[in-house]
């Protein structure tokens, strides 16, 4: 029983970013954008740390510290979940303007906390949503 609710899961999660927000298109918003400020409301210091590295490295946004000159705010949020017993810290992330709640972008599938890699993944997910033509 264990092994067929894990497939069922590992299928939806492998399906679900082919049918996430694929056909939205880039807001203008998005693609004026300047600057852009990260909130980690994780209980890991990691997730902020490796947004702001990744979205550095990317050069399409100023990373700032201050959200008042961002025009973009990236949000990391923590839930918890309980699987057979067994409870798991997940995280998501989403895109707002800075004077909305509105999102722009949601990533496709939360992610576990302890899973290595996965900010680059999310920030890499973000990049191609906006440079898509």
């Amino acid at each position: 029983m264990r092994l067929k609710i894990v497939g069922i899961l590992l299928g939806f999660c492998i399906c679900l970013p082919l049918y996430a927000k694929k056909d939205k298109p880039v807001p203008d918003s998005v693609i004026a954008a300047k600057a852009i400020y990260v909130i980690n409301e994780t209980d890991s210091q990691s997730v902020g740390d490796s947004a702001y590295d990744e979205l550095d490295k990317w050069g399409k946004f100023k990373v700032t510290h201050d959200r008042k000159s961002a025009d973009l705010i990236v949000h990391f949020f923590q839930s918890t979940h309980t699987l057979n017993g067994n409870s798991h810290a997940i995280v998501s992330m989403y895109v707002t303007t800075a004077d909305s709640d509105d999102r722009l972008y949601q990533a496709p599938v939360p992610f576990k906390l302890t899973l290595g890699g996965v900010i680059r993944g999310e920030i890499e997910d973000f990049r191609k949503w906006v440079e898509r033509k």
